[in-house]
């Protein structure tokens, strides 16, 4: 690892990122809960653009596997700015490519930027709430999503909707 400073940053940033979103989660979710994740997003996204700017989609090489997972999780979370999501859709296959990011990490940022754009997404990661239910919004070859998610190393979609539902039962049956 070449800059552990700003593999401490990442990792710092993402911990808060979850941590928060958990709290919030916890109890019935009010505007003012939901405003301080998307404050915490917004700072994130700042970050992760300067990051960007300077590094390109941050390596395994330059900030480990982990950091740069927790990296991913910011850009997913910087749904307030497409145009940043897709850029770095772009870096992160050309590391994909390179054997410097995850694989799974670009489905997920893939069908986070298709969903955002009301478009089929193609690895299903992407959930709706449906009544009391989350379930995976539309999915462009529902035939080859299993196929698609193994070649990505994501559990089949089966699995991860039943994953999904079990995790956020509170929270479905807590939202306003």
């Amino acid at each position: 690892m070449k800059n552990k400073k700003l593999a401490q940053a990442i990792i710092k940033r993402a911990k808060a990122d979850q941590e928060l979103r958990s709290k919030v989660g916890r109890g019935s979710i009010t505007d003012k809960k939901w405003n301080r994740v998307l404050k915490l997003d917004e700072q994130n996204t700042e970050f992760v653009e300067k990051t960007v700017d300077k590094y390109g989609w941050p390596t395994f090489d330059l900030i480990g596997k982990r950091a740069s997972n927790y990296f991913w999780l910011l850009v997913q979370h910087a749904d307030k700015n497409i145009k940043l999501q897709k850029r770095c859709l772009l870096l992160l296959k050309k590391e994909v490519a390179n054997g410097q990011a995850h694989p799974r990490n670009y489905a997920y940022l893939e069908d986070r930027v298709l969903a955002a754009e009301n478009k089929k997404q193609i690895y299903g990661t992407q959930y709706e709430t449906r009544g009391n239910k989350l379930v995976p919004k539309p999915i462009k070859n529902i035939k080859k999503v299993n196929q698609l998610r193994e070649a990505v190393g994501v559990e089949s979609l089966d699995t991860a909707t039943k994953k999904i539902n079990s995790k956020y039962k509170g929270f479905l049956k807590n939202r306003r």
